[in-house]
């Protein structure tokens, strides 16, 4: 059984490429020793069963974050017979700054430059054979949102497995990434419009006016959505006053247990527990809702209405992830439901 890895920066599509892959034969986990969450899956192919992991997201392989330690620690030990790259397409001189850390560890690899629809929208035209002919790896143009596009996708892993392609350009120096990308990409990607035309909830999000009143709409809406995700944690907590507080009343009176002493034990410590559970079920609402508003875009979004100044707006409203990851989100969904 072969074993492939997802590598990628955070909003690059590599998560909704492993839901896709794998559909529901996955499971999530620790990397031993480690709270870093591990999801692997597997797919069959042609035959052929093949593992999938998901590496931990990164934007780079050489800080010492304990995601980025054991995403490198994983490929340098060969655990994986492949290693899919991916690459946004839209920003692939931001987004290629993995691959000239990756380039420094001489694994096998295949580079998927994923949103390519997002490139097209923006007037953008990359050239994947010039790309291929120059890394020596196989390059493909994709779009994790388009399902039709995983058959063949399949295809080319499974020819590329057998064969272990690996980078044949030189390796990228330390401190000179941003040169090796830039010299990567000469002639590579054609710009036919300069300027990018924002969608119309980007419009919206990032107005001056309406983008303050949907980030206040959104905050409320996901403070609501918090509530419903913590209700079954304080339903929870709020049945160890009801139960507990009458049995333990009893066992103070039958002990003759000061009154004082008792009220504390029967009552304080029974609803101190329900409050710790109540206050846990609404963090972890907190934290799930809004790691989804990250997760497809919005949180980068908010800020920007509230910036005075028109030219760091522009720079930021530029750089702005994709809000593609909602489709993708929905699609890989459909996807693992299908199967």
């Amino acid at each position: 059984m072969y074993k492939i890895a997802l590598l990628g920066q955070p909003n690059s599509g590599k998560s909704t490429l492993f839901n896709a892959l794998t559909g529901s034969h996955q499971h999530v986990g620790n990397w031993p020793g480690k709270t870093v969450e591990r999801c692997e899956g597997s797919y069959k192919h042609q035959g052929e069963t093949i593992s999938v992991v998901d590496l931990p997201g990164s934007y780079s392989l050489t800080a010492d974050s304990e995601e980025e330690k054991i995403t490198r620690d994983f490929i340098t030990q060969g655990d994986a017979d492949l290693i899919l790259v991916m690459a946004d397409s839209s920003q692939l001189s931001r987004s290629l700054y993995m691959l000239a850390d990756f380039s420094k560890l001489g694994a096998p690899a295949v580079l998927i430059l994923n949103m390519e629809d997002v490139a097209k929208a923006q007037g953008k035209q990359v050239n994947a054979k010039l790309l291929e002919e120059r890394l020596g790896i196989p390059v493909i143009s994709f779009v994790a949102a388009d399902l039709k596009r995983y058959d063949k996708l399949k295809d080319i892993i499974h020819s590329a497995l057998p064969s272990v392609p690996k980078l044949k350009v030189e390796k990228c120096k330390n401190g000179q990434e941003f040169s090796w990308i830039k010299g990567i990409l000469s002639g590579v990607v054609k710009e036919t419009q300069k300027s990018y035309t924002l969608s119309r909830f980007d419009r919206l999000a990032t107005g001056r006016i309406s983008g303050k009143i949907i980030a206040c709409g959104a905050m409320l809406l996901a403070f609501a959505c918090s509530m419903i995700v913590a209700m079954p944690l304080m339903g929870i907590g709020a049945m160890i006053p009801q139960i507990f507080t009458p049995l333990l009343q009893n066992a103070m009176d039958a002990l003759d247990v000061y009154p004082f002493i008792a009220s504390i034990i029967s009552v304080l410590i029974p609803n101190t527990i329900y409050f710790a559970f109540s206050m846990s079920g609404f963090v972890f609402g907190v934290n799930f809702v809004f790691a989804f508003l990250e997760d497809i875009g919005y949180i980068a979004r908010v800020r920007v209405p509230y910036i005075k100044n028109d030219k760091n707006k522009q720079q930021m409203t530029a750089d702005l992830p994709t809000t593609h990851s909602i489709q993708l989100s929905i699609n890989s969904a459909m996807l693992c439901k299908n199967k």
